[in-house]
């Protein structure tokens, strides 16, 4: 689905931003363009963007494991 009509960005673009290493709201807008034009897409781009990174993976370190073990 179509997330930004302006610059034809979609819902997949901000996910594979994301699993790319796209940290913040500010560096997607930045990267793929967003919300640049008339705005209408921020509220959406934003949610699309928290609903991306929490569908993340989460990794744990070694030191992380072990604290965890010994708890």
């Amino acid at each position: 689905m179509y997330i930004c009509i302006c610059n034809a960005i979609r819902e997949a673009d901000v996910h594979a931003a994301v699993a790319n290493d796209v940290r913040s709201f500010k560096e997607l807008k930045s990267q793929l363009g967003l919300c640049s034009d008339c705005g209408q897409c921020s509220r959406k781009a934003k949610a699309c963007f928290d609903a991306a990174k929490a569908s993340q993976p989460t990794y744990l370190f070694k030191e992380h494991l072990i604290q965890l073990a010994q708890a």
